[in-house]
């Protein structure tokens, strides 16, 4: 694997845009799960819970969710969500997509895409963008096409939102 820089969020085209994003990246085999859980791991620390995969997907995938239609439609009918994203139990709501797919060479590809929602963009955003920055400050090669919409996301991937509404993924 070369090395390549993966440009932060924020530095993206989709940074900043309020759109749902998805960030594309290949790591070394021995370095996947580490990474993989780091992700997991700041989205968790904002509020984010696993959620159910379909049986039978040919890659690992994980599945976040934060939120409920009751918060989000509070949050943004009373003009909060311009303020907070959360206020205790309430939550907009989002879901997101982590999947490794092993590839060719060795290494393996891991995406990471909102598959539903837009507003916490920035916080899953800061997630993979602390994930991507942790991993290379090792040493780590993390390299890829790096933030895209998440519409941008290959087809086949459960990342994909369409994919993922077609699967049942919400």
């Amino acid at each position: 694997m070369t090395r390549a820089t993966i440009r932060p969020w924020q530095e993206s085209v989709v940074g900043g845009h309020g759109v749902p994003a998805g960030c594309v990246v290949r790591v070394p085999a021995a370095s996947a799960e580490d990474y993989v859980a780091a992700v997991a791991a700041g989205l968790t620390d904002t509020g984010f819970q696993p959620g159910p995969v379909p049986a039978g997907t040919a890659a690992q995938v994980r599945l976040l969710r934060r939120g409920s239609l009751i918060g989000d439609t509070l949050l943004t009918g009373t003009g909060l969500a311009a303020l907070r994203s959360r206020i205790g139990p309430l939550s907009l709501r989002a879901s997101v997509v982590i999947e490794q797919r092993p590839e060719e060479d060795g290494s393996v590809r891991i995406i990471t895409a909102m598959i539903g929602g837009d507003a916490l963009a920035a916080e899953v955003a800061a997630a993979v963008d602390a994930a991507t920055a942790g991993l290379s400050r090792t040493g780590v090669p993390v390299e890829g096409p790096g933030w895209m919409r998440a519409v941008d996301v290959p087809e086949d991937s459960l990342a994909n939102p369409r994919t993922a509404q077609s699967r049942g993924m919400r």
